[in-house]
């Protein structure tokens, strides 16, 4: 344990502090039973400083109990939180709260969605502080901008999947990890004033308004199906995706492509630094404009868990490169899991998270075994061996996720890995000309009839392949009552 403690410290503390967590999701531990123990085996590895084996044991143990602790203080709702209130949930009359706008709207089953931030509810006439996230479904539409201050009037029910740590771990669904407090439905909202949203508000408004700038470019010279694909491959943005579309890839198991990933961030990363190193920036400033760049996208993405890991990888080997020193991937990989479950412990139960640390982790760890395991039989020519590495790679991907997919989705996809085979450089070069579309729009208009019409081409290709596929007979297996 000691010597795999040395060579990647992280990437073992993270795997102990997510047992913690699961530990802690299972076994209902309270925070005072983790806290003491933690600070007690703390104590012994410094004790144990010089004593190799047993140092790692204690700072092990001791991830595994920050992890119990974490989780035990996000489920700690105060006293006011709204779940604790309850006269909140009833049934028998309508709720008004006073809440302010947290996401940029979109439009669900008809009506207008956001989340808020909940402030006030009324209770006897008077109106009572409280707190908790909510999502609310609106019946009249207004421009809403983040941080504004609304009256919501509606029917509060418990969100979907909803159980108390009473019933069990923290489950599968989002709702139920105790992300949304509650969810008001036919609700007639009102605007009551919007003085002073504070400086984090304010930005937000920022990136989000910036974001509905790009939606807007990317659909300004393509259909709404293309407009739609290309807003979820490029910035995450899937409330217009047609659900059949949706349906159509997790069944061929390539739906990872309409989520920002790893390779957006590459791709701002490399268009960032290509073009500070053009205008001969010095290179320490050029790091730190690169790191500042790709966190400002993955805030535009609406910083979902595959985007967070990219950045907080890429922002890691960036300043290894400044600092002269080779990032280990397995220790990057680690930083970024710990600093999101540090922030949010219950992201551990997020199928997000999941696939994107499971889907990496496969790749890095079992890809050159497979190339190991075949190496006598790779072809000599170039473009034979770069599809095997494709189909490799597909391969392992494959196989680190299919449980995964299997118990959130209900489906076995022995397809998956040809499919992902075509579909994956389809996917690659729609989301370069996506790139090369948004920046022509913003500086070269001109230049944007160009892109669109390759953009149509392209997005209709990837749907046929996955059409193709998803009529091949066995090509993915319906599991149980999915």
């Amino acid at each position: 344990m000691s010597d795999s403690f040395s060579r990647n410290p992280l990437f073992a503390c993270a795997l102990f502090f997510a047992g913690g967590i699961c530990c802690a999701g299972a076994l209902r531990a309270r925070f005072f039973y983790a806290c003491i123990p933690a600070v007690f085996f703390l104590t012994l590895a410094f004790l144990l400083l010089h004593r190799r084996h047993y140092f790692a044991v204690c700072i092990l143990l001791v991830f595994f109990l920050l992890g119990c602790c974490f989780l035990s203080c996000a489920l700690a709702l105060p006293r006011h939180h709204i779940r604790n209130l309850p006269y909140a949930f009833r049934g028998d009359s309508p709720a008004v709260l006073k809440c302010r706008v947290i996401s940029t709207p979109f439009m669900r089953g008809g009506k207008q969605a956001f989340l808020a931030q909940a402030d006030f509810i009324e209770y006897r006439g008077s109106m009572r502080p409280c707190c908790g996230k909510m999502l609310i479904f609106a019946n009249n539409h207004l421009p809403l901008l983040t941080g504004e201050s609304l009256l919501c009037k509606g029917r509060l029910q418990r969100p979907f999947g909803y159980r108390r740590m009473g019933h069990g771990a923290p489950g599968k669904k989002r709702y139920a990890s105790g992300a949304i407090a509650g969810v008001m439905r036919g609700a007639v909202i009102f605007k009551s004033g919007n003085a002073h949203p504070g400086v984090p508000a304010a930005f937000m408004r920022h990136v989000f308004f910036l974001r509905e700038r790009l939606k807007e470019r990317l659909g300004r010279h393509t259909s709404d199906v293309c407009a739609a694909v290309l807003s979820a491959m490029i910035l995450g943005e899937r409330s217009r995706l047609p659900q059949a579309i949706n349906n159509m890839m997790i069944r061929t198991g390539t739906v990872h492509i309409l989520v920002v990933s790893g390779f957006n961030v590459g791709i701002v990363c490399f268009l960032c630094m290509l073009a500070l190193k053009i205008l001969r920036i010095p290179r320490s400033l050029r790091t730190a404009a690169g790191c500042v760049l790709i966190v400002g996208y993955c805030l535009i993405t609406g910083a979902s868990s595959p985007v967070v890991r990219a950045t907080v990888m890429a922002v890691v080997f960036l300043c290894s490169r400044l600092l002269t020193r080779e990032a280990d991937i397995y220790n990057a990989c680690a930083l970024a899991a710990l600093a999101m479950l540090a922030v949010d412990p219950q992201e551990l139960f997020d199928i997000g998270f999941q696939l994107s640390f499971a889907s990496v982790l496969a790749i890095i760890w079992l890809y050159p075994r497979l190339r190991a395991l075949i190496a006598r039989f790779l072809p000599a020519l170039p473009p034979l061996r770069y599809v095997t590495d494709m189909l490799l790679v597909s391969l392992a991907a494959w196989l680190g996720t299919a449980g995964l997919v299997a118990y959130h989705f209900g489906f076995f996809t022995p397809v998956a890995v040809a499919a992902n085979l075509l579909v994956v450089p389809l996917a690659s070069v729609i989301t370069l000309a996506g790139f090369g579309l948004m920046i022509s729009e913003s500086f070269f208009p001109q230049l944007a009839v160009v892109f669109a019409p390759a953009l149509e081409l392209l997005v209709h290709l990837m749907l046929r392949v996955n059409a193709f596929f998803i009529r091949i007979p066995g090509a993915y297996i319906r599991l149980g009552n999915a």
